[in-house]
């Protein structure tokens, strides 16, 4: 049955192949038992992917083993999200009129997909499969131990090989014209995306640590940077990233590498023109993408401000007014007219336990991590994490957080967790403390927190360990994934 939130749902959506059944489509999701679950499908908003902005949002909970979902007749583009279930949030759906699709999931494989056109779901789930980062060391790992020497020619022929795989598609009729179009876009964006984001850690001379990930999470063995720069030198490198940018110089349905793009060009590392339109200056990055790229970004750039409590009211009347008086007859108009600041939520201290669960202590605005230390830490060592929802490398640090926090409670060591997100993800940041199961005390800041502490964050994830006073004794710490931590605290508080 639809729900009623549907009925705002007015927009039309790219990419639908006509058919002379009925339009509507349906989602079935068979889960691997029947524990409870929440399973959120977010409809893509006029070529945007729509991570935060809840009136587009359907919620269901389920406690059985499928879910049936009715996707709306204007509806050919979504991304699910499921709790307790590994899926990339990148991954956009994308259905034909009447198409009934299946998805398997199962704890230990890759989804299962069952439908007319399984092959095409199956290959544009595997491009999307695992954090951004894990995507980008994946290629990373690949190209270096290929044979090929040239990363254009790498990356060009990763793409040209997955493009080759739907034209077979398209040839055989197993896919219609829309949907290849849909899978270029993606496949051209999704490669542009890892290659472009490869360039960050090398522009930064940080790749070696990057590649460190990788050995330690056993994916790989003994690479290193020197191993890169045996194939590639960075000057090189990024004269044949921007030819990369340059061949396939266009806006894509549904993509995510513009703001990287943008991100290199405003660091110098790949030439560009600036396309100065007036917008804000919290929009700045902008500045280096195309007009027709600038009016995407800027308009998701707000949206996503908007859902996660970073613009008040004013703010938000502001940004909104200069984003129109640019693009006066903009698509996305008609979304950012309906957007409202959320009430912020931040400074709130909580504590979990497997036992006690979750419990919300109340709101404690400090502007100094030692005061929470000392009133409900006191008395003992504390090792203090820094980390926030959209942090995929802190999530990834909480693997190892079960082994950490069972050395820090035989020491008699406390553990607090500091979340530097902003005021709309208080619902997040709750939803992951539980599910990673992170026991200790939290504390939901901002991240205007950082700027007052006199710690100095710059980057995260952090760990910072503390004395008994709340004096610091590692300003930094190695993190949990190196295997060294635990040595590192007993050394220090000994």
């Amino acid at each position: 049955m639809k729900k009623p939130i549907l009925s705002l749902l007015i927009f039309g959506f790219l990419f639908s192949c006509t058919q002379k059944q009925d339009t509507t489509r349906q989602l079935i999701i068979h889960f691997p038992d029947s524990a409870e679950r929440t399973v959120t499908l977010r409809y893509s908003i006029k070529n945007l992917i729509n991570f935060s902005y809840e009136p587009y949002f359907e919620v269901r909970k389920v406690d059985d083993t499928s879910l049936v979902f009715e996707i709306p007749d204007s509806v050919s583009t979504f991304t699910i999200a499921i709790n307790g279930y590994s899926w990339s949030s990148n991954y956009v759906v994308f259905m034909t009129q009447g198409e009934k699709l299946e998805i398997i999931l199962d704890t230990v494989q890759l989804p299962l997909f069952v439908g007319k056109y399984a092959d095409f779901h199956k290959h544009i789930h595997s491009l999307k499969f695992g954090t951004a980062f894990c995507r980008m060391e994946k290629t990373l790992v690949s190209y270096i131990e290929s044979e090929k020497q040239s990363f254009f020619i790498y990356i060009n022929n990763r793409i040209n090989e997955s493009l080759d795989f739907m034209k077979t598609l398209l040839a055989d009729r197993r896919i219609c014209e829309k949907q290849y179009q849909f899978a270029e876009s993606q496949i051209i964006d999704e490669f542009l995306f890892r290659a472009i984001l490869i360039g960050q850690p090398v522009a930064m001379n940080v790749i070696d640590d990057f590649l460190q990930y990788a050995v330690t999470a056993g994916r790989t063995s003994g690479i290193t940077a020197e191993d890169f720069y045996a194939k590639i030198d960075a000057e090189n490198f990024f004269s044949q990233l921007n030819d990369l940018v340059l061949l396939y110089d266009r806006t894509f349905d549904y993509g995510i590498s513009a703001l990287s793009k943008a991100t290199l060009r405003m660091m110098g590392l790949i030439p560009f023109e600036k396309v100065d339109l007036g917008l804000s200056p919290i929009l700045i990055s902008s500045n280096y993408l195309s007009k027709e790229e600038q009016e995407m970004e800027a308009a998701s750039v707000l949206i996503s401000m908007v859902s996660i409590g970073r613009l008040d009211a004013d703010a938000l009347e502001t940004q909104r007014a200069l984003f129109q008086s640019v693009f006066p007859n903009s698509i996305y108009n008609s979304v950012l007219n309906r957007l409202e600041a959320l009430i912020q939520k931040d400074f709130i201290l909580a504590h979990f336990s497997i036992e006690g669960g979750f419990n919300e202590l109340g709101r404690f605005e400090t502007d100094n991590t030692r005061q929470i230390t000392s009133m409900f830490l006191g008395g003992k060592p504390v090792l203090v994490s820094f980390w926030a929802t959209w942090c995929a490398p802190c999530l990834r640090e909480f693997q190892y957080s079960k082994k950490i926090n069972d050395f820090l409670s035989a020491n008699n060591i406390g553990k607090l967790y500091v979340s530097i997100d902003f005021a709309g993800a208080y619902e997040q940041w709750k939803e992951v403390i539980i599910s990673h199961q992170l026991e200790g005390f939290h504390y939901f800041a901002t991240n205007e927190f950082v700027s007052k502490s006199p710690y100095e964050i710059h980057s995260i994830p952090r760990y910072m360990l503390l004395d008994s006073n709340g004096n610091i004794l590692i300003e930094s710490t190695a993190l949990p994934s190196s295997g060294r931590l635990i040595e590192q605290i007993k050394v220090a508080v000994n």
